[in-house]
Order: C-alpha cells, then structure tokens, then sequence
C-alpha cells in the first residue's frame, strides 16, 4: 500500500541488448530517485546470427526489479517498457517461448528480404504497402525464415511478440503490440498503424500469421495490470497499472525530449541511432530511413547504424585501454586521425544497407597506427555513419536545431563536442543518460497525472526538472570534420562494390 505521504513512483524498464535497466520516477517531483543495471548475454556467429534466450531476460529483470529498494517498490503506481526492436518472440498457445529470441542485430536472414520484397514486386513496392523497404534485422524476414527452417515452431506458433511486448506479456497476461515499435516489424502500415495483408501474405497467404498478429494499440492507456502473483514475488501493490511501452528508440525519444519539431536525439550505444519527431510521415522513396510511428501518436524517422560502442569497444579492447582513455585519445588527436578512416561495419550495415559488409581500417602508415589515432578513427567513424543518416533526414524535410544525446557515448564529453562539431548544431546531454528507461517511466508516470498523455508539454515539464550539459559547435572544427567525412564518403563509394559481393 502506497505510504502515509503519499509518494508515489513510476518504473521505467528498458531491456536492452547487453542490459536490463530500470529507473524510478517520482511522479510528482518529476525526480529520478534509484537506478540498476543488469548484464545479459547474447550468443553471435560470424554468419550473422544475434539471439538470446526470453528466460535470461526474466531472471535479469527479476533480479533488477527486487534490487530497487523496497520503499520505491511498495509505492509504484506504474510500470512501462522500452525494448530492444525487431526481435522475434513466438509463443505457443500456453504463452510459452518456442524459440530462442532473434535479435535486431541478427543478418542471417538478409536473403528472405529480398525473396519478401519480390514477392509483392519489388522494393518500390514494399515501401508503397508499409513505408519502408525489407531490412535485415527487421521481424518480418525473421518469421519467413523461423517457417522456411522451422516447419514445426512455425506451425505450434500461436503469437508473434516484440522484446518489449513479451515483457508487457510476462507482467500482465496481455498480447498485444505498440504501433511504434510494431513498425518495425516490417509488417505494419506506417501510414494507417494496421497490419499490411500485402506483406503477410507474401509470407504465409493461409492466414496463419495474420491470426498469430496481436492488436495493435495506439493509445496510451493501461494495457494491463501487474498480475497479483508477480506483484507478490517483486513486492509491488496489486493494482499497478503497465503503459503502452514501446521500442527502445521511441522512449529514448520521450526520455529526451524529441517529442516536438526540431529537436532530434542521437543514441550512441550498442547501436547508433539517430531520430526526430514528425508531425507528418516522410515520403521514403529512397529507402534508407527508417519511417516509423513514434509513441505519441506522431511519425520518427530514423537513422540506424549497427555497431556504434561495438566499434569503439572493440579497438579499446583490442589496444587494452580503459573507457576513461577514449576521452585523453580524443584530446590528444587531430581531427581526421592524421589519415586513418574507420568504416565502422562490424555487424553489416544498414545505412547505406550492406547487410554483409564488414568493418574496415584504412589509411594505415608507419607514422600514424597509434592508440590515440585507432580510438578517434573510431569514435570518427560511427558518428560520420550517423551523420551520413542525418543528411539524408535534412533531405526529408526534417528540421534540425537542437541535438539531444543519450546512450553510453554521452558519458564521453570528448565525444559530445565532436558531434556538436560534426553536426553543427547545439547539443545537449542530460544528467540521466538512460532515455529509454527515463521515457518509459515518464510514459508510465502519466497514466497517472494526466490521462496516459504524452505531449511535448508533458514531458517538457518533465525534463526541466534534469541538468543538462550544453556543447557549442566550432565553426573552423566543423570545416575541418567536412574535409575529413568527404575522405570517409569517397572510401565508402569505392568499397561499395567489394561489399556487395
């Protein structure tokens, strides 16, 4: 029962690829008052596949949840979700797991795209049905190729869910999608939030799939509720309320404030993502944005580089550095790493969409293979790949004034100038660097005080209460950058035809 003064908190689970976080919202003081973290592992081969298993993801949030100090627990009011996107969890009719969870960063299946896309004409096509072009990592290709391999799961599959929504499942009972995070299934009709028949039925035309699709939700209200066994183990009151949740992109974007025109946020973790918020769908013609629903009823176009930390953690590992040297090597290096160039494609890429590419380290010489070149080149090239996506956003029509930045990169002053620099725009970084859980919270939060809205006054409100450090393009460093991401680009161009193959 809720204490004497009334306090009450809202919790905030972000399940992540390496990680499960969870953040404690006061709902009235608007405060952050406890976080925790738990690691998580994932099994990769070196042919692309990227799972986990959905009963290491129960064990870690069970363990996560009861690591929250009992006061908070006792007092929630609400809970909400951020996840992990594109994943494919099936369910049996009982709820249980048939399969180990594909991941986002699963390419293995990157031929079932193509076969997807020609089925229904072409990629034109695709992107006239549902707003997008067939990525790999996407579900869609994920379920094609659990039916082509699988016969047998495919057909005791009674539900198909996304990460966060089988979190949803596990705390309530309830099956259902958020239309966010269900856009990027590659199923769902961006412009309508409705399943597309046109591309289910280039998977399965019996009407298996379409019966094993939950609804779609659209609104911001209580899903469910904490079933009264869970809520008895975690020590959590019986009535708590669970949000819509939705991928962890679109709470990133509620936790951050790219609610409203103008203000994009660049995610710099396991992945690089970078995104705004739009009134109206963007015409996709080309491809390589990812045109989504946001989860406040508006549009988020996105950017989605593959292996943005991976990168910079790889060479730190590699060169046996600690995180605190990324910064000193920024500090100490010349922009453009004396001639060294990353093309940071560690787990294929999929802007420019290269699902079989590898990374690459060029430039190399006698004179500038040190560890400060090798872990700038690094930090350089995630963000030129994200920069590249942000061109391509400016293209769209995307208003750009202010750049938001979350995600483990944030926690690297070094690397926030130099994206305030290649980017030429104001940055901001706020105190808490978890906006996928910070957004889910605050999602979960105004279930509670003001009727499951989540407006860009909402969570203006909400964030005002949050310090934030500010960085100021340089306009000769950001010159300089542009002479340095041409040499990027024109590397890229002339590997395009060795990636392809």
């Amino acid at each position: 029962m809720p204490d004497k003064n009334n306090k009450r908190y809202s919790i905030g689970i972000d399940l992540g690829t390496q990680s499960i976080k969870t953040l404690v919202l006061n709902v009235d003081s608007k405060q952050v008052c406890d976080n925790q973290s738990i690691q998580i592992g994932i099994n990769q081969s070196d042919k692309g596949v990227a799972e986990q298993l959905a009963s290491d993801w129960v064990d870690a949030l069970i363990s996560v949840i009861q690591a929250i100090p009992e006061h908070y627990r006792s007092n929630t009011c609400a809970i909400g979700v951020s996840g992990q996107q594109h994943g494919l969890v099936v369910l049996d009719e009982h709820g249980e797991v048939l399969a180990p969870v594909k991941l986002w960063c699963d390419t293995s299946c990157y031929q079932e795209c193509d076969e997807i896309m020609q089925g229904i004409g072409g990629k034109t096509a695709c992107i006239d049905a549902v707003g997008n072009p067939m990525m790999a990592g996407y579900t869609a290709p994920k379920i094609k190729q659990l039916k082509n391999t699988y016969p047998e799961i495919y057909k005791a599959m009674h539900t198909v869910l996304l990460p966060h929504d089988y979190i949803n499942f596990w705390l309530t009972g309830e099956r259902c999608m958020e239309a966010g995070d269900a856009s990027g299934t590659g199923l769902l009709n961006v412009n309508t939030r409705q399943w597309s028949n046109t591309l289910i039925n280039a998977i399965d035309n019996s009407g298996h799939l379409q019966q094993c699709l939950p609804e779609v939700r659209t609104r911001n209200q209580p899903i469910g509720y904490v079933t009264e066994k869970l809520a008895k183990q975690l020590s959590l009151p019986k009535d708590v309320a669970v949000s819509i949740g939705g991928g962890d992109n679109m709470m990133a974007a509620i936790g951050t404030g790219a609610t409203s025109s103008g203000r994009l946020t660049l995610s710099l973790g396991t992945s690089g993502t970078l995104f705004a918020y739009s009134d109206n769908v963007i015409n996709n013609a080309k491809g390589e944005l990812a045109n989504f629903c946001s989860s406040n009823g508006g549009w988020l176009p996105l950017v989605c580089t593959m292996a943005c930390t991976t990168t910079t953690e790889s060479y730190r590992n590699l060169i046996s550095h600690c995180v605190e040297q990324i910064d000193q090597a920024l500090e100490q290096s010349n922009i453009g790493a004396n001639g060294l160039i990353t093309l940071a494609y560690l787990n294929g890429e999929r802007v420019p969409n290269l699902p079989t590419a590898q990374g690459m380290l060029a430039g190399i010489s006698a004179r500038n293979l040190t560890p400060n070149n090798l872990l700038r080149s690094g930090v350089e090239g995630v963000t030129y790949g994200l920069y590249y996506g942000f061109e391509e956003l400016i293209k769209h029509g995307i208003k750009a004034e202010q750049l938001t930045i979350t995600g483990g990169g944030a926690n690297s002053p070094q690397w926030c100038q130099l994206s305030a620099d290649v980017f030429g725009l104001e940055t901001v970084v706020l105190n808490n660097n978890e906006g996928a859980a910070l957004g889910a919270a605050i999602q979960a939060s105004s279930l509670i005080d003001n009727n499951g809205v989540v407006d860009a006054s909402y969570v203006d409100a909400v964030l005002s209460h949050f310090k934030q450090r500010r960085y100021t393009p340089n306009a000769d460093n950001n010159s300089r950058y542009q002479d340095a991401y041409q040499n990027y680009l024109n590397l890229q161009q002339h590997m395009l035809p060795f990636f392809a193959n």
